[in-house]
């Protein structure tokens, strides 16, 4: 803001810039060329500024999280069929008899 005072004599503010597009585009691309060179100095690399690469991240994040929900629903399930086969052990119940298939209930109702 300094330099564009200086050159057009005057007390301009950013908002003034921005409503003139030939100064807010020399405006934008001053302050670009200044952020490059302060990176430059300190010896950074320059951001890239990609809206796809957000959103890749966060689609990544989130699947992340969903991959490591499922793992622990199945720790849950295996543990609980491991639990199961146990106890049919215990009480001396087949494997395959719990295999096969359940019959259905025949109550003996009227259709009624």
């Amino acid at each position: 803001m300094e330099v564009i005072n200086a050159e057009f004599k005057g007390n301009w503010r950013p908002q003034a810039v921005a409503k003139h597009p030939e100064l807010q585009s020399l405006y934008t691309a001053t302050l670009e060329r200044l952020r490059k060179e302060k990176d430059q100095i300190a010896g950074k690399k320059p951001k890239t500024v990609d809206a796809t690469t957000a959103v890749l991240q966060d689609r990544i994040d989130h699947l992340q999280r969903e991959n490591e929900d499922l793992k622990n629903k199945l720790a849950e399930i295996e543990g609980r069929l491991n639990r199961w086969r146990r106890n049919a052990a215990m009480n001396r119940i087949r494997i395959s008899l719990l295999d096969e298939p359940l019959q259905e209930n025949n109550r003996g109702r009227s259709d009624r």
